[in-house]
């Protein structure tokens, strides 16, 4: 094979095809991948092309639902089946609802858990109230029966329609529960399983409780923080010779 710049002569010896070899004008000239590998040579002006690494199997996906072309639990059109981040929902064109299949809804949760970046739980910015929209009770597009209305998580501000078959979620309400568990309040949910809701007072209530219990969350992390700051604060004092409030010294 020949450069293309000065038309030398170039040994593609020891290059895997796709590689390049550099001449001596300068310009790195590729390997054809038609070309066969000859004898190694010790060549300086040879730069070995890395081995491509082998492709990360695809993640097993749920199948798709069906309950698209099912009767959307707040309006009762028929439902289009859709793929959200690569999971099958079922969504309403009008009001932008989404029903998820239980099993699907699990596999986003543990997806998005995945990717927290810190052991502690991050921070959350849940819901201020559930307004004056009138609350109503929605029935499963699978088994047509009334979905109990829960707020997701325990903690999390959003209530939302749930039944055995799987979770109805309003417009934006399944970006809201998402990215409470991408904050890492799932598992501490979990321990405390969400209470049926019932009644437009207890939905509120329902919700009014979970806002108090994410301020206390947050409290505890801050006081937890600021204890670490000033026991720091004081080990330092206390190596640079400065006093220190007596509970302090050990």
């Amino acid at each position: 094979m020949k450069c293309a710049d000065c038309g030398r002569e170039l040994d593609p010896s020891g290059v895997f095809p796709g590689g390049s070899v550099k001449c001596t004008c300068g310009r790195d000239v590729p390997v054809p991948r038609d070309l066969t590998d000859s004898p190694l040579s010790a060549s300086p002006y040879r730069r070995p092309a890395a081995r491509p690494a082998a492709p990360a199997p695809p993640s097993p996906r749920p199948k798709p639902d069906a309950d698209a072309g099912s009767p959307c639990p707040s309006c009762n059109r028929p439902m289009a089946h859709q793929i959200l981040n690569g999971y099958p929902v079922a969504w309403c064109d009008r009001g932008h609802g989404v029903f998820v299949d239980a099993d699907v809804l699990q596999s986003m949760i543990d997806e998005v858990a995945r990717t927290q970046q810190h052991p502690e739980p991050g921070p959350f910015q849940a819901p201020s109230s559930l307004g004056h929209a009138p609350v109503r009770y929605v029935r499963c597009p699978t088994c047509s029966e009334v979905m109990d209305r829960r707020v997701f998580g325990g903690a999390s501000g959003v209530l939302v329609d749930v039944c055995t078959h799987g979770t109805w979620f309003d417009a934006g309400e399944l970006e809201q529960a998402l990215a409470f568990a991408s904050a890492g309040r799932m598992p501490a949910a979990r321990k405390e399983p969400a209470p049926v809701v019932r009644g437009v007072d207890a939905a509120r209530a329902a919700l009014d409780v979970s806002l108090m219990s994410e301020m206390r969350r947050e409290q505890q992390n801050v006081e937890r923080s600021t204890g670490l700051v000033e026991e720091a604060l004081y080990t330092i004092q206390w190596l640079l010779g400065m006093p220190v409030p007596p509970h302090r010294r050990s």
